[in-house]
């Protein structure tokens, strides 16, 4: 069995491109078109969740300073 390596982690903070928000990650997937995270973001006060490939993502550093 092959590993799989994630590119984020669970509970990353993240940010989604195409919708200019941030977002953390919740859920893993890895699938027949390859990997995929469930990212659950706020828009317009309602919380929703929806799969973004990584490409989609970028990282949000948490380090202060």
């Amino acid at each position: 069995m092959n590993q799989i390596d994630f590119e984020f982690s669970l509970n990353d903070k993240v940010h989604i491109t195409e919708l200019n928000r941030d977002g953390r990650v919740v859920a893993l997937w890895y699938g027949d078109i390859g990997t995929q995270y469930n990212i659950r973001y706020f828009d317009g006060g309602e919380a929703k969740t929806i799969y973004f490939f990584p490409d989609e993502l970028k990282a949000i550093s948490t380090k202060e300073g």
